[in-house]
Parts: C-alpha cells; structure tokens; sequence
C-alpha cells in the first residue's frame, strides 16, 4: 500500500512539474493561456509539492512548491497595505494587468501556502526563513482589517460583507502560527479566538454552511473591487466545507474545545 501511495504521489508531482507555466515562471492552464495566473492555484501547488517532497525525501518537489508560493505572493502583494490581489492576465483588453481586488478567499488561498511552509518546512531549509518572513508580514496585514472576528469579501472595505470562507482560511493560517509558536502576542491569539467565534455563526446545527463567496475569477473581466462586492454569498457554496473544516481542526490544535 505504502508503495503504491509514493508511486502515484511521484506520478503527480513529476505532471505538475511539467505543467504549463508563464513566461516569469508561474505555474498556469494549457487551456487559459500562459500569461493567465491566479493566487487560487498556491493552495493547489505548494501544499502538495512540499508533502510529496518531505514524503518522498525530494528537494526538487520541495523548492517547486516554496518558489511557486514566493512568486505569485510577490506578483500579487499590494506593498501599500501587504495584501494581495487575485489575478493577472484575465482582464479584458490588458493581459498585463493585475486584477484590483484585495478578496477574501483569494488572500485566504496564498495565506495557506505560507502557513504550510512556516507548518512542515524544517527550520535548517534555505526556504523557512523567508517563508517566514512573507508569513508574518501577511498576517500582520490581514490582522489589521479583520472587522468584528470575520473578514470581509473586499478586505480593504469594513462596510463590505462578511464572507466565510476567506475568513476560515485566514484562521486557519493564524492559528498554523500560534501552534508554531510564531505569533506569541496575544492579539493573534484573540484575533484567532474571535475569528472562530465569529464563523461559528455560519454554520448551522446541520452543518449547513452560509455567506460563501462563489466561484470566481476576475468576475466580469474587470479586476475592479465592485465587481467582487457585487457577487451573491451562497448557502452550501462548495468552497466553504474544507476552509471551514481547515479553520475548526486549528482551533482544535490550538485548545479550543468549545464554542
């Protein structure tokens, strides 16, 4: 069985090696086009490439799944307030352009791939210092706009909607820092416990889950943060299960055992 699990797991890390990229590196889709790239994709990409490399005792698995982090936070890192943008290449007109969004889910997505790293990277990797130098500075920004515990779906916007399922991965990235040990001050941990009470509120006794955003990217071929508000959160929305169970287990790991 343990052969069969590393044969497949080699088997899908060396296609996503393969797998189309841009012309500065990133990994994109054969059918969207090569300047076409999303923060979606981190949550994809480095999780699995860092666990095939740990599994299967591969640095070359290891250095795709860090470096392909490290590249989209720096292409989609807005430096005037530390969060990220969505998208770049799917506005209509301007393939160069990078959508105008600070979305929830989307800086959820990239969030995840940095608190894996700072998670099951060791400490003597060339990659962990770095890993943890953008992991703090995402979480500090993304502290500074948490309304009361939820994140909105523009996070730039306190009067937006609240949104669960950015919010449930943005936890789960805080609290993958509290347990390390690298957010020691007690706002992120009173971030984190009024985060999870806040989601508690959406998901009811059973397990339905509400005000998810819905699929997208670049919505409407704009890139404009209207755009984004104007998308209708959704009951059950397909992306709110694993960002929720994500968020609920750390609060688990980290001691909460009621609500």
């Amino acid at each position: 069985m343990r052969a069969r699990f590393y044969d497949a797991t080699k088997k899908y890390a060396d296609k996503t090696l393969a797998a189309p990229k841009s012309p500065d590196g990133i990994i994109t889709s054969a059918k969207k086009g090569p300047d076409k790239v999303w923060i979606d994709v981190v949550t994809c990409v480095t999780p699995f490439m860092l666990y095939a490399g740990l599994a299967l005792e591969n640095e070359v698995y290891i250095d795709y799944g860090a470096k392909q982090c490290f590249l989209m936070y720096e292409l989609f890192l807005n430096k005037e307030n530390g969060l990220l943008h969505q998208s770049r290449g799917f506005i209509k007109g301007n393939p160069d352009a990078i959508s105008k969004d600070h979305w929830s889910r989307g800086n959820g997505w990239g969030y995840v791939g940095l608190a894996d790293l700072i998670s099951y990277l060791p400490q003597n990797s060339r990659y962990y210092e770095k890993a943890k130098a953008y992991y703090r500075a995402l979480t500090n920004a993304l502290v500074k706009v948490q309304t009361k515990g939820m994140w909105n779906q523009e996070l730039t916007q306190h009067n937006a909607w609240e949104e669960t399922s950015g919010t449930a991965l943005i936890l789960y990235g805080i609290g993958a820092g509290l347990r390390c040990g690298l957010l020691q001050e007690e706002r992120y941990r009173q971030a984190f416990y009024n985060g999870i009470k806040a989601l508690r509120r959406y998901i009811d006794q059973d397990f339905a889950t509400y005000q998810s955003c819905p699929g997208c990217l670049c919505p409407k071929g704009t890139g404009e943060i209207a755009d984004y508000l104007a998308l209708v959160p959704q009951k059950d929305e397909e992306h709110s299960y694993g960002a929720m169970i994500l968020a609920m287990v750390e609060a688990h790991r980290n001691g909460m055992e009621e609500l």
